[in-house]
């Protein structure tokens, strides 16, 4: 990773209370964001010159009840 410039790069990272009664709404965000994205990909150019991993994740880091 300390290999990649800054500029080629993005790590960030949110730690955040969610009540679990919104915890569908945020699943069907980051979804959507997962799809804004490959229909701009799909819709640009198909000039590639490199290929880019983006992960998202959401996972309780607290004990869960039940």
């Amino acid at each position: 990773i300390l290999e990649i410039p800054s500029e080629l790069r993005d790590f960030s990272s949110l730690t955040i209370p969610i009540p679990r009664s919104s915890l569908k709404h945020f699943k069907d965000k980051i979804e959507a964001f997962r799809n804004e994205i490959m229909s701009e990909v799909n819709a640009g150019s198909q000039d590639f010159f490199e290929v880019y991993q983006i992960n998202l994740q959401l996972f309780p880091v607290t004990k869960t009840k039940g």
